[in-house]
């Protein structure tokens, strides 16, 4: 009778780490990427360039960037390295001839598909 209770006894301790050996855990995704920019709005005149600097954080790893200007050009100088979960993305904004607000939305996305965007405000002005 004892010989029966412990194999019943074993029985049951085998059985519960089968139950937790196989539970279904989801893969946890880490959270989507984020673009800090500098505060306030950056002030040119025309035609004149100035270093632009987005610091990017991608728990998923980083996949891509893409840019959209207005009132002058952006290109980048110093990306950051595929799979990086941080970094800054760093370029040139060259000011248009014409005079008024301009920007630079940087879109980043990463390896989860997930994305995240920033903008950094112009200010085109003569007065500068």
């Amino acid at each position: 009778m004892k010989t029966l209770k412990s194999i019943f006894v074993a029985s049951l301790f085998v059985l519960g780490l089968g139950f937790t050996a196989c539970s279904d855990d989801e893969e946890v995704t880490p959270t989507g990427p984020s673009v800090v920019v500098p505060d306030g709005v950056v002030e040119l005149a025309p035609n004149a360039t100035k270093d632009l600097t987005f610091i990017v954080k991608a728990p998923g790893g980083f996949a891509s960037a893409s840019f959209e200007t207005a009132g002058g050009t952006f290109a980048i100088n110093l990306p950051i390295e595929e799979g990086a979960t941080s970094g800054e993305i760093t370029g040139i904004y060259t000011a248009g001839e014409e005079t008024g607000p301009g920007a630079v939305t940087l879109t980043v996305t990463d390896k989860n598909g997930k994305t995240a965007t920033g903008a950094i405000g112009i200010e085109i002005s003569l007065e500068n």
